[in-house]
């Protein structure tokens, strides 16, 4: 890692994300680390690089290479200071000149991300997932627009609405989660009430009711957890279509499904871990008696 990193450049790398914070202990002093986190302004930062260009870190570097071959090494730390400067400066240009565009938070395969929202309320997306919202908007406007899954707890105060192309949610302050593919729209309600909007369904959820819509289908049930099954690792299923159920072992790991030899649409009822692929295969297809090979990332299904 250190030979890596002998030029000045990893200043730029670490601020995209492409180093952690315990590597570039290693890599630079106790004071020239506590400059780096002045310069990083905790997680405002961060949420500038996860929303904006990722290709300036690069022209950072190329321009640092640039002046690396006509600098001396005497020269080596003013060089360093001109790119942080440099860095302060396009952060500062990018909040005045972007503050009107859309925060845009995104999990990739089997991950998982908590997010504090402005007001405090906070929001866990599920896998391969994402959320947007306008941050200028927020404070006369909390509305989110959601693809995929994720669980909210919304801090009290005027209405909260979650958007998503199958319809939208509207609450004042609740528990609830929200999960959108595209022929299902799934509410299930923790605490407090919702209101539940989309072109098959207007309802009012209470704490412990649940409400999806597939095609022209609608379901409601009961249950008795006070959070979402997959906030402990575990997808579990009650009489739910097998597509959907492969929808979230794709979500989950990093795998494809050849369904053309078995029908997707029988019902499964029982539950997968998201940490181990052949026990989360085996409990789905065993379960079904459905036969699967792997190959590579790719399961072929049989009966």
């Amino acid at each position: 890692m250190a030979q890596k990193y002998q030029n000045t450049y990893y200043l730029a790398d670490w601020l995209a994300g492409k180093i952690s914070d315990d590597d570039l202990k290693k890599l630079i002093s106790e004071s020239d680390y506590k400059q780096y986190l002045k310069i990083r302004e905790a997680s405002d930062l961060m949420a500038y690089f996860e929303n904006t260009d990722f290709s300036i870190p690069e022209r950072i570097r190329n321009n640092y290479r640039k002046k690396q071959s006509i600098q001396s090494k005497k020269n080596h730390r003013r060089v360093w200071l001109g790119i942080a400067a440099s860095l302060i400066l396009l952060f500062g240009l990018y909040r005045a000149f972007t503050f009107n565009t859309e925060i845009m938070i995104k999990t990739g395969i089997g991950e998982t991300k908590k997010v504090a929202l402005l007001d405090g309320s906070e929001v866990i997306l599920n896998a391969n997932s994402a959320l947007t919202y306008s941050k200028k908007q927020w404070a006369n406007n909390r509305e989110v627009f959601l693809k995929g899954e994720a669980f909210f707890k919304v801090k009290k105060g005027s209405d909260f609405i979650v958007k998503t192309n199958q319809g939208q949610v509207k609450v004042l302050g609740t528990e609830f989660d929200v999960k959108v593919l595209s022929d299902l729209f799934q509410v299930v309600c923790f605490s407090g009430k919702v209101w539940v909007k989309s072109s098959e369904i207007d309802t009012v959820l209470t704490a412990g009711k649940a409400v999806k819509s597939s095609g022209q289908t609608i379901q409601h049930w009961s249950l008795a957890t006070s959070q979402p099954d997959w906030l402990s690792g575990e997808n579990s299923y009650k009489e739910t279509l097998l597509k959907y159920v492969l929808n979230d072992l794709e979500n989950q790991y990093k795998i494809r499904f050849d369904r053309s030899h078995i029908d997707d649409t029988i019902k499964f009822t029982g539950s997968f871990p998201h940490h181990d692929l052949q026990k989360a295969l085996a409990s789905v297809f065993k379960t079904l008696g459905i036969k699967f090979t792997v190959k590579n990332n790719l399961i072929i299904l049989k009966k």
